[in-house]
């Protein structure tokens, strides 16, 4: 049976268990949320140790992983079994007979991480089929998607978040959904008020300064203001550690790469701006840059690589961090 992250999350709360879970996809924080989930709160913890199976494919053969699953529990309701980086095994037909006929009594599950299961085989034909199996697929989470997603995921723990604490947590987190979730899960043990987040929650209890930041540096580049981002580049110098130099590159050739596409993209500003996931007020934070820039977004691009290569120790002799971060900020303001 075909089900999405939400309904598995919804039947697993609810104790209603799937005797197989084949969870395959490119974003992994879907796949070990779900097999994390089972493995601490299916059994309990006396039940563990004799009815908890956890390997890997490379270490794996179908054979004996059919052979656990078809053995009964001890002294526990369930005997579960937990099969991660399973897409290092090459043949998954060979557990079709198990996936039309599985144990009611094993939870077996097949972590299967940044792969597809062809659809023409046997196996996923069983999955797809038997109501004893579970079978999901996790797309891909895109840039303009993860603030909608941060958006659930906090009113899933009675909390909401301002856009610009949003902005905020991807710029210096990126798209990487295990680490924005675990900074979230920290946010909400420690504000258990119903509230919503905001740019001082985020300083405070996640380290990421309000006023310099990544974020604000855009800005202060888009209506080149100077002082700011003398400001801004003497904080990231002084807290290296927090502000390296790549962070930097790839944010700003984030935002310089999405203002080239506003500029050049042939259509309206509000639509160019909808297809790549910026709401109306994201939107104004671009609009200094595209007249401040205008026509010379493909030279700032060049620069950022430039200074990204140069970070890596290609084309320079060991400059520090900090200096290279403020030749890239001078050379981007004069352009």
């Amino acid at each position: 049976m075909i089900k999405n992250f939400e309904q598995i999350q919804q039947d697993l709360k609810s104790k209603q268990y799937d005797a197989v879970y084949f969870l395959v996809g490119q974003e992994p924080f879907f796949i070990d949320s779900i097999s994390d989930y089972i493995a601490e709160n299916v059994l309990e913890e006396s039940e563990k140790s004799f009815n908890l199976t956890i390997t890997y494919g490379k270490e794996s053969n179908p054979a004996d992983i059919i052979e656990n699953a078809l053995r009964f529990p001890m002294m526990s309701e369930y005997n579960v079994i937990i099969l991660k980086e399973a897409q290092d095994f090459k043949k998954f037909d060979d557990f079709t007979p198990y996936f039309l006929n599985p144990n009611e009594k094993s939870i077996v599950v097949f972590c299967c991480k940044y792969m597809k299961l062809d659809k023409r085989t046997a196996a996923y034909k069983a999955l797809k089929d038997s109501k004893g199996c579970c079978f999901m697929e996790s797309g891909r989470v895109y840039e303009n998607q993860i603030a909608p997603w941060i958006d659930k995921y906090l009113a899933g723990k009675g909390l909401k978040i301002t856009n610009k604490a949003s902005v905020l947590l991807i710029e210096y987190l990126g798209s990487n959904l295990s680490k924005i979730a675990n900074e979230l899960d920290k946010l909400a043990l420690i504000i258990k008020e119903a509230r919503t987040i905001d740019l001082d929650d985020i300083e405070y209890h996640i380290g990421i300064s309000k006023d310099y930041n990544i974020f604000e540096l855009q800005n202060a580049l888009g209506v080149k203001n100077s002082d700011k981002v003398a400001k801004i580049c003497r904080y990231f110098a002084a807290n290296i550690k927090n502000n390296p130099i790549y962070m930097t590159t790839g944010a700003l050739f984030n935002f310089f790469s999405k203002c080239y596409v506003l500029e050049n993209n042939g259509k309206s500003l509000k639509e160019t701006a909808n297809a790549l996931g910026l709401n109306d007020w994201q939107l104004r934070s671009y609009q200094p840059a595209l007249k401040n820039y205008k026509g010379r977004f493909g030279k700032v691009l060049a620069i950022i690589q430039e200074y990204d290569l140069r970070s890596k120790g290609i084309n320079d002799r060991g400059t520090e961090q900090a200096e290279l971060t403020k030749e890239l900020l001078f050379k981007i303001l004069m352009t």
